[in-house]
């Protein structure tokens, strides 16, 4: 996934693999965190192995990590299939056709 990622532009150095959070007092890891130049965290995916279905449950642990994170964009993937939810300005989520490139995230 985060060869992917770098073609849709995101800088491969600022692509966190395993990136620590602290939630509720206990430590958790992101799969995988893309961040802007500045640092703050842009973009977050859940892993998942093939024979894991991509279900509420994987929706709700991503929403748990993003309490700390608060990106707009989510993505859930087992590698077979694939889901990308995106917060619009309004502050609702949506579920989007692909993932976005790195400058449609990036807001300076």
């Amino acid at each position: 996934m985060a060869m992917y990622l770098t073609s849709l532009d995101y800088v491969p150095e600022r692509l966190a693999i395993e990136h620590a959070l602290l939630l509720n007092g206990m430590k958790r890891r992101a799969d995988i965190v893309a961040f802007s130049p500045e640092g703050n965290a842009i973009l977050l995916v859940e892993c998942k192995a093939p024979e894991i279905a991509i279900t509420q449950n994987a929706v709700d642990q991503a929403a748990r990590y993003n309490l700390t994170l608060g990106v707009h964009c989510v993505v859930l993937t087992n590698g077979m299939q694939h889901f990308c939810l995106v917060q619009n300005e309004a502050g609702n989520w949506m579920y989007a056709t692909s993932i976005p490139q790195f400058s449609s995230l990036y807001r300076r």
